[in-house]
């Protein structure tokens, strides 16, 4: 006669199986493929961290085509206008004679905190201002940072927005 298994594990087991719906299980498998190719795929092209397309690739996935759609959508554009935004802050100072990174960051921030307030899905442009410009190394323009940052970025929210449109089961039209 096997042994009764103990009632606290009865508990986390049930969790467990709920969370095994096929819905589920695709999101966690997809969501480890896109982050691990984005990561593999950003280092075979020589962007510098690779970690931002495996980070970015885990942010965009979701369990939905349409919230990963959505969310491909607001991270591109985040992303974008917190690259500009960095360049053009940084390039401003230094025409006007160069102010300090502590100045830089709370001019871009406050910058990058109203696109927020109007769009909140935009959000991420104040991160990516902070990571571009505090990013920014001596030998390295930061423009430059700025692009590494935006293909990092892009590689993972692109393929994990490919890998779920490609693993969502079609409606079939009927004829």
């Amino acid at each position: 006669m096997p042994e009764p298994r103990p009632p606290a594990l009865d508990r986390p087991l049930a969790c467990l199986r709920g969370l095994c719906t096929p819905r589920r299980a695709a999101f966690v498998l997809r969501s480890s493929a896109a982050a691990t190719l984005s990561y593999l795929i950003a280092q075979r092209v020589g962007l510098p961290f690779p970690v931002w397309a495996a980070i970015s690739a885990t942010i965009v996935s979701q369990e939905r085509y349409r919230d990963t759609r959505f969310n491909l959508l607001a991270r591109t554009a985040g992303t974008v206008i917190g690259m500009v935004a960095a360049v053009a802050v940084h390039e401003l100072v230094a025409r006007l004679g160069g102010i300090g990174v502590p100045a830089q960051i709370a001019i871009g921030t406050a910058l990058c905190a109203l696109v927020a307030l109007a769009a909140p899905a935009l959000r991420v442009c104040m991160r990516t201002f902070l990571i571009v410009l505090l990013g920014a190394q001596p030998a390295l323009p930061l423009r430059q940072v700025a692009l590494y940052r935006g293909g990092e970025v892009l590689i993972g929210a692109l393929l994990t927005t490919l890998l779920h449109w490609v693993s969502e089961p079609r409606r079939r039209v009927r004829r």
